[in-house]
């Protein structure tokens, strides 16, 4: 999902735009008047920080500028035969559940500690995080000291161990942890050899964990879009990370505003994309339209950005689906919503 939203020309993306047309409107109102792309925050001249799923009382400027997700810059226009829609009472942001969850990082690269960081500012009772790698573990501390910070940190383990070698994932017990990150590993010097790694860990961790039921989500990382068609029918989230460095800095370098809606989205409070069981905004038994789900989201606050149709082995998400586009909701279908969630207070 995130790999469509930061790049381009495949599916749906962010833009910012200007639209004429929509000054001195609410922002919610505003929602209604787009019929190819769905509007999902500001971006006003002189403040530093965009703000996305905004009150749905905010009046637009002329000179704010809109974020939106939508296929393509020309489809971010006000449609002349749609009127503008109703405003819907904004709700408080939400307190954020701060239920314990175990990670499983597979191998070692100089990512990891900017990712231990980000983990790290979600506080440390959030994460329990083991870290796997050939890797020596003295190396590793080396590499963690130069992104030393105040911030409490998460707690985590590393566990110096060749998670491709027979029966080292199997004593990892992979089906305990509720997320999984197969990174990619930097120590190989091909990019092929190290995706084959990766592929040859993604067999191995699938021979571990169960077909149906509830599983650990998991996030796989590539070197190379050429073998990305290993993955292409899997319910795992998949990125090529040198792709999609390459294409944001492309899109940040074109419209500078790009950059801090990245930023917000990133952070982790505040606006974020989540999955929610459609059915706890739609109850009907009957076909329902995304138009349907939108109301249905707009009413407690949120942006439906999108639908994970869980039909089959294979779900995929469609992000910003045709208006009139009908399904027949499953019990595992989720609605895909931009949300906001309320920052912790420090404790005294």
């Amino acid at each position: 999902m995130f790999s469509e939203l930061l790049t381009l020309n495949v599916g749906n993306a962010l833009y910012v735009r200007r639209p004429e047309g929509v000054a001195g409107a609410k922002f919610g109102e505003a929602r209604g008047a787009f019929s190819k792309a769905i509007l999902v925050g500001t971006v006003r001249p002189g403040e530093q920080r965009p703000v996305l799923n905004p009150d749905p009382e905010t009046v637009l400027e002329e000179e704010d500028r809109l974020v939106f997700l939508a296929r393509s810059f020309e489809d971010c226009l006000p449609d002349s035969t749609r009127q503008l829609g109703v405003t819907v009472p904004a709700s408080r942001a939400l307190p954020v559940a701060r239920e314990r969850r175990r990670v499983l990082i597979l191998g070692w690269s100089r990512k990891v500690p900017a990712l231990l960081q980000e983990f790290q500012r979600y506080g440390k009772d959030v994460f329990e995080i083991d870290v796997v790698s050939a890797t020596p573990i003295g190396e590793r501390e080396q590499a963690l000291a130069r992104y030393a910070s105040d911030a409490p940190g998460a707690c985590v383990r590393q566990i110096e161990a060749g998670f491709t070698v027979p029966g080292v994932l199997e004593r990892l017990e992979p089906r305990g942890y509720d997320n999984i990150v197969l990174l990619a590993s930097e120590r190989l010097g091909e990019q092929e050899q190290a995706d084959a790694t990766t592929a040859l860990s993604y067999v191995m961790l699938n021979g571990l964990l169960p077909e149906d039921g509830p599983r650990p989500e998991m996030l796989l990382e590539l070197l190379d879009e050429e073998n990305e068609f290993l993955f292409s029918r899997r319910q795992e989230d998949v990125i090529v990370s040198p792709t999609l460095v390459s294409y944001v800095l492309s899109q940040v370098s074109m419209c500078r505003e790009l950059a801090a809606v990245i930023v917000e989205l990133s952070r982790p409070w505040g606006a974020q994309i989540v999955l929610r069981r459609a059915q706890e905004y739609v109850t009907t038994e009957g076909p329902v339209r995304f138009e349907d789900l939108e109301c249905a989201a707009a009413a407690r606050g949120e942006i439906a950005i999108g639908l994970r149709h869980a039909e089959g082995r294979d779900p995929a998400i469609a992000l910003n689906p045709d208006r009139d586009t009908e399904w027949t909701l499953a019990s595992a279908d989720e609605l895909v919503v931009l949300t906001t969630y309320a920052e912790p207070k420090e404790e005294a």
